[in-house]
């Protein structure tokens, strides 16, 4: 089990004139940047495939063109005792930066406190620079050894941090077009029926041409063991996944369809 930072509601008001922050800094990591929303279009705190928030309280806000000249229009008047603190700001991007707190408060404050900033002028948007707690790890035994899932920094897709967001989707289907595909227990439940368009008897290694049947019969040529690339491409791709058997798939809800274009050779 992970954490990471996270960003939930935003809120933004048009573009204003002002004192754009751009503060140089050794570094910071944030996964991603607030979308630009206007404040009737607020995100749901909640990403839909398995983020929590911890129950930590926010001690930074991510804004969007800070304008320091008018910091202390929000204030006493404001819903939420708490104040930027400018001189803690780190640079994210031209635009954007992360900026601290004179203390710790709720997610619920801060996504008040960013509301009161922007309506007052102070920033083009704001967001908590919150907590996120991945709760959506497959209990695959094969998952730890995926490398291709693994998280962008060690050469993977980053498959952990996507399914933060979204595990997949039962409406889509997922063609592989490959050298087929084999009955393992891993996969077959995910399966819908496919074809078979290798057309030369020779290559296509089953008696007949074109048909309904994509079953893989091996490509075994030259000395060289048939590789089942099909199985591997569609267990990687939509493998049944927290079944507590072989590996994850990537789209945990999707339908494969087989197309079988590959044979002998």
């Amino acid at each position: 089990m992970t954490t990471d930072r996270w960003t939930t509601s935003s809120w933004r008001r048009p573009p204003i004139g002002g004192i754009a922050l751009s503060v140089a800094a050794l570094g910071v990591v944030v996964p991603s940047i607030m979308p630009r929303l206007a404040p009737e279009e607020r995100v749901s705190a909640t990403p839909s495939g398995g983020v929590t928030h911890d129950g930590r309280l926010v001690d930074r806000l991510i804004v969007r063109e800070l304008d320091a000249e008018n910091l202390d229009s929000v204030g006493a008047s404001g819903q939420v005792a708490a104040a930027l603190e400018p001189d803690s700001a780190v640079s994210i991007t031209e635009d954007f930066a992360s900026v601290g707190l004179d203390h710790a408060i709720t997610l619920d404050d801060a996504e008040k406190l960013s509301k009161e900033l922007v309506e007052a002028g102070v920033v083009a948007a704001a967001e908590p620079d919150g907590w996120r707690q991945t709760t959506a790890l497959p209990d695959d035994p094969l998952h730890g050894g995926q490398w291709s899932l693994a998280p962008v920094v060690d050469h993977g897709i980053g498959a952990e941090d996507a399914w933060a967001l979204t595990t997949g989707s039962p409406a889509v289907v997922v063609a592989i077009v490959d050298t087929g595909i084999l009955p393992h227990p891993d996969i077959v439940s995910r399966l819908t029926p496919g074809r078979d368009f290798v057309s030369a008897l020779w290559v296509a290694n089953d008696g007949d041409g074109w048909d309904p049947d994509p079953t893989d019969t091996g490509n075994a040529c030259d000395g060289k063991p048939s590789s089942w690339h099909g199985l591997h491409t569609a267990g990687t791709s939509a493998a049944a996944t927290n079944n507590s058997v072989g590996m994850a798939g990537v789209d945990q809800a999707s339908t494969v369809l087989p197309v079988r274009v590959l044979g002998v050779c």
